[in-house]
């Protein structure tokens, strides 16, 4: 789904004799998975990782699992093991390893006296399709995963064509009512929602749901 070349990804991974995969629940990776293992989230373990900045930072666990639950490094263990070929090093061995590794990554400073020439492209003409669609979030919907939360579905529970009451206006459409909107890849009809917030010819809608990356 995050992949910028998303066919070429999900055609990768049809080719694969065998695939298995650990996450936190469904997805569409889990859905192509020969095996499937259940896997903690962050918040239900202890582990470190490296923010945008190169900083490596150490997180403390604040839930417990549930049962039959395990850590990604748990994981990595016991497949380690099955296949005679254990993981050595506790997980201190491992936080300094990994630290030290990250050390060795830290970044230049940019030489402030130097300044890159960035040109704006041209913009690409899509005779066929006249109106500019934007690609986001919702406001209780951010990337591809809160699909899956009871909660935030309340509030939003699908997707939604977004645009400005005068050109739902040209088009003949009104609020609620439903739209085929086509792109290059792909055609999807949706419910329409006005915005005082939008005018001209552009449109948005939350790429959160997976029927909205079929055309995104």
């Amino acid at each position: 789904m995050r992949y910028p070349d998303g066919p070429f990804a999900d055609t990768a991974l049809d080719k694969l004799d065998f695939l298995v995969v650990a996450d936190l629940f469904e997805t569409a990776t889990t859905a192509k998975a020969d095996v499937v293992l259940p896997m903690a989230a962050w918040a239900e373990q202890s582990g470190s990782y490296v923010n945008l900045e190169g900083r490596y930072q150490w997180f403390d666990r604040a839930l417990p699992p549930q049962p039959g639950i395990k850590s990604g490094k748990d994981i990595l263990r016991l497949v380690a093991a099955a296949m005679d070929t254990p993981l050595n090093g506790d997980d201190d061995t491992l936080r300094r390893e990994t630290k030290e590794i990250v050390d060795a990554w830290r970044r230049v400073p940019r030489d402030g006296a130097v300044f890159l020439d960035v040109k704006q492209p041209a913009l690409i003409k899509h005779d066929a399709f006249p109106y500019r669609l934007l690609v986001g979030n919702d406001l209780h919907h951010y990337g591809y995963l809160t699909e899956h939360c009871p909660s935030l579905l309340r509030f939003t529970p699908e997707a939604y064509l977004e645009m400005s009451p005068n050109l739902a206006g040209k088009l003949g459409l009104v609020e609620g009512g439903l739209v085929r909107i086509e792109s290059p890849t792909g055609k999807l009809v949706l419910k329409v929602h006005l915005s005082e917030f939008f005018e001209g010819t552009w449109c948005s809608f939350p790429i959160t749901f997976p029927e909205s990356r079929s055309i995104a």
